[in-house]
């Protein structure tokens, strides 16, 4: 990973106290390259990108923009996109000391399994309920933490962990602990799974929520409920019973006289109230949990819908976003610059394993606002994520070259509709990874369509699926001179028989030739596949879209008239060579169309897909529209494993 820690900051509509936060962040007396800072809003109705509207020096700033989802649900986020070994998380009305992420780290040398969790100062000793609140804080810290390498509890503002063991159990719980209690989850499911948690009192932060009565009470009624949720959670899986935690309350006087002692006697009389408030607002808290919480909780999946904010070596903020903010995940994700454009070649070399994972897990990623002046400038964005990119050949449709490996995403006309499909999934050969580029939108229409095809492949009905698993899929094409589909020079970029018929052996496709130039091929290919990387079952064939069946009554008619069935330009069946059903190809089409999203472009858009992932496709349009595209990371049946299902 490029970085040691990734300093996580959930916040939520505290725009005077973030700043204060990332000042502190930035004045951290450790190495800036060697860490990056993650601002998680959750939601806020201030976007926090018009808070933090100045350029920042020192460590790289991420800004993760997501639905109200609470705060588990927003270090969850957080720690998605991280690329350092270690998360540290704080909180936005905190201010590390200089020394923190050097005691943490210093730390995870000698105990590199545990949550490491430092010690939290009150930054506003004068305010009785901050004061009071930080008073609890050590009440239970001195209860829970007496052995530093064996230790129980630590708050999530000042909280470090490895980010592998981390993601393997699951983050933060954001089901029943939305609010609170869900550090104290995480400690006990940590510590139930044979792992240990490590005190670093060095590693300070300053904590300056400025309370009042009414927030306290508040907190401390959250602060109930979390815990009654926690004890269930416990009682649960196993790993405890409230009566074993009656310990704390049996020493509390002690833990309390020795606390007090520390504090100046002018400021008993304050606090010693504001405890007993805090007692009866926890146990209200508890109780109503109790009563009414569990009647209507659930536990519910995970789902991270984020922005990505990045500030370069210029200051200039990068912005990752769910493309629809009320969507359930994001499809596709997008990226653009705030502050002008950045040179996507060069931001896509340093940025290369975060885009990669990002692709891998949506599907989709838009990168919107970036700078790619020319054609072969995205040759360079594609040398630059994937490697080389490829000789467009075994085609389907007519492209041109534009510059070197970047092609005309398609030369069919303006009023041609192009149906979802998975780059050359009939072929022996095709590309992991698709780089489109606009350069020029259309007036009106050309929406470039996207499909997950995990997720048609989960509207398939399984008996299709099993058809399909069982049969293949048999793709007949036929090569010809004239308007109909393409010479054989054309599809396969050859001009030499020989060259041709070699090449057909290579990737066993049957030929023959009919007459003269007249060129017809047969492909036998799997209709269903796992992802090399993922190893998820994907809907991945032109079972549909190579299937005369599919087009409109009067296309169909017209070819019908022309041509014989075995010499139509293109068209499928089961891999036995048995007809495909019209409502097996109703079926499949409606699945496709049940997943679709439109991507309506703008200019300099440069879209990424996972060509195993994520099926494309062209609605109509009016004016001129130029779209390009580059292929990259050649994929063959070799490296995919047929998906095999009961």
């Amino acid at each position: 990973m490029p970085y040691d820690f990734s300093v996580i900051v959930p916040t939520f509509d505290r725009p005077a106290q973030l700043p204060s936060c990332l000042d502190a962040v930035e004045r951290l007396d450790y190495p800036p390259e060697r860490f990056e800072v993650i601002v998680v809003d959750d939601g806020s109705p201030v976007p926090v990108s018009e808070v933090l509207n100045r350029p920042r020096v020192g460590p790289e700033l991420v800004l993760v923009r997501k639905s109200n989802g609470g705060a588990s649900s927003a270090r969850n986020a957080g720690a998605a996109i991280a690329r350092g070994r270690y998360l540290a998380f704080t909180d936005d009305d905190c201010r590390p000391e200089p020394g923190w992420l050097r005691a943490l780290w210093e730390t995870f040398e000698r105990h590199s399994d545990c949550i490491v969790g430092g010690s939290t100062v009150n930054d506003l000793p004068e305010n009785s309920f901050s004061d009071a609140s930080q008073l609890v804080v050590e009440l239970v810290y001195a209860h829970y933490n007496q052995d530093p390498e064996a230790s129980r509890f630590f708050a999530s503002n000042n909280m470090a962990v490895a980010a592998a063991p981390f993601r393997e159990i699951g983050g933060f719980e954001e089901a029943r602990f939305r609010d609170a209690s869900e550090d104290r989850e995480l400690c006990d499911r940590w510590r139930q799974g044979g792992r240990r948690l490590c005190f670093a009192p060095e590693a300070r932060v300053r904590h300056g929520n400025p309370m009042r009565f009414a927030g306290f009470a508040r907190q401390h009624f959250r602060y109930g409920r979390g815990a009654a949720q926690y004890h269930h959670e416990r009682a649960h899986r196993g790993s405890g019973r409230m009566w074993q935690e009656m310990g704390f309350h049996a020493r509390l006087p002690f833990l309390l006289a020795n606390r007090l002692g520390r504090r100046r006697a002018s400021r008993w009389p304050s606090l010693l109230p504001l405890l007993g408030v805090w007692q009866v607002a926890n146990a209200a808290g508890f109780v109503y949990e109790q009563v009414v919480g569990f009647q209507r909780g659930s536990r519910t999946e995970n789902r991270l819908g984020f922005v990505r904010q990045k500030a370069d070596s210029h200051g200039s903020p990068v912005v990752l976003r769910a493309a629809d903010a009320h969507a359930p995940r994001p499809f596709p994700l997008v990226v653009e610059p705030l502050g002008g454009e950045l040179d996507l070649a060069k931001w896509a070399r340093s940025h290369r394993d975060l885009l990669d994972r990002q692709t891998r897990e949506y599907g989709a990623v838009l990168l919107r606002g970036f700078s790619v002046p020319a054609p072969a400038d995205l040759e360079a964005v594609v040398q630059a994520l994937y490697g080389d990119a490829m000789e467009y050949r075994d085609r389907a449709v007519a492209r041109s070259r534009v510059s070197g490996n970047v092609y005309t995403a398609t030369d069919l006309s303006s009023a041609h509709e192009i149906f979802l499909h998975n780059e050359s999934s009939f072929s022996h050969i095709w590309p992991l990874k698709l780089v489109l580029h606009c350069r020029r939108a259309a007036t009106r229409g050309g929406e470039t369509r996207i499909a997950d095809v995990r997720r048609v492949f989960e509207r398939i009905e399984p008996a299709i699926r099993e058809r399909f698993l069982e049969r293949g899929v048999l793709y007949r094409r036929n090569f010809r001179p004239g308007p109909f589909g393409l010479s054989w020079q054309e599809g396969f970029q050859l001009s030499d028989r020989e060259e041709l018929e070699a090449y057909c052996r290579s990737g066993r496709i049957d030929f023959e030739w009919v007459d003269g130039e007249h060129l017809r091929t047969e492909e036998r290919r799997p209709g269903i596949a796992r992802h090399p990387e993922t190893g998820e079952p994907v809907w991945f064939n032109h079972a549909a879209v190579l299937n005369a069946g599919l087009l409109d009554e009067r296309k169909r008619s017209a070819l019908r008239r022309i041509f014989r069935e075995e010499d139509l330009p293109n068209h499928t069946y089961y891999g036995d060579g048995a007809p495909i059903e019209p409502e097996v190809l109703e079926a499949i089409r409606s699945a496709y169309l049940a997943e679709t999203v439109e991507i309506d472009w703008q200019a300099g858009d440069v879209l990424l897909l996972d060509n195993m992932l994520v099926a494309h496709g062209r609605a109509t349009y009016a004016g001129p529209r130029e779209v390009v595209v580059a292929m990259a990371e050649p994929t063959d049946w070799k490296r995919v494993e047929q998906a095999a299902w009961e």
